[in-house]
């Protein structure tokens, strides 16, 4: 009986250059430089990153901006911990080294939080908050003694009809949002619609 122990279970495709890891990208295999052992002492190698020229096709321009913008968000979390630190005051942008922890980094900027309480008639969409690009954090508060649903979507998208919308769920008497969707921000618009009664919502958004 054969010793296939030694053998590389992905065999280079037609005119490559030997034994070795492949990467795969649906039928067609393009060998991948191998992950060298790292240093003892200094912990795993780093996972290797296509680059987006190795790809077999031309992405599509969007696309190929949005992997790019991703890899922007890669490098600077690789780079050390951030935080924003925000305060009303009328205070330049200033970044703060080695604060609250060594290795850390804290940016200081100035912005007024805006905001106030939207009411909810019963059974009637209304909008909460307009999309915003520029937004960096806030929250919302039902105030209520009903249940909200909340809609991703502008005012009028959401009164056409909510299937296959994006929704959340306040719930009565306290139930908040952060904006956040996972680790993401949410930065469009958001309706919402009270459930069996009227409603009301307390907003702050930065």
């Amino acid at each position: 009986m054969s010793n296939d122990s030694g053998r590389n279970p992905h065999p280079p495709p037609p005119g490559g250059e030997g034994p070795g890891p492949f990467a795969f990208i649906g039928d067609n295999a393009t060998p991948a430089s191998p992950i060298a052992s790292p240093p003892v002492g200094q912990g795993p190698a780093p996972v290797a990153v296509r680059d987006l020229a190795a790809l077999p096709t031309t992405p599509d321009p969007a696309v190929a901006a949005e992997l790019a913008l991703l890899q922007q968000i890669r490098d600077g979390v690789r780079g050390g911990a951030q935080n924003i630190a925000i305060t009303e005051e009328a205070v330049p942008p200033m970044l703060t080294q080695g604060f609250p922890v060594p290795g850390a980094e804290r940016w200081l900027i100035s912005r007024e939080p805006t905001g106030g309480v939207v009411a909810l008639p019963e059974g009637q969409i209304n909008q909460v908050l307009a999309a915003n690009r520029a937004r960096i954090g806030g929250s919302l508060v039902n105030e209520g003694k009903v249940d909200v649903r909340l809609f991703l979507v502008d005012v009028n998208t959401a009164r056409s009809g909510s299937a296959g919308r994006g929704t959340l769920w306040l719930g009565r008497n306290g139930g908040t949002w952060d904006f956040r969707l996972g680790t993401l921000l949410w930065g469009g618009s958001i309706c919402a619609l009270p459930i069996e009664g009227a409603s009301s919502i307390a907003v702050v958004e930065v």
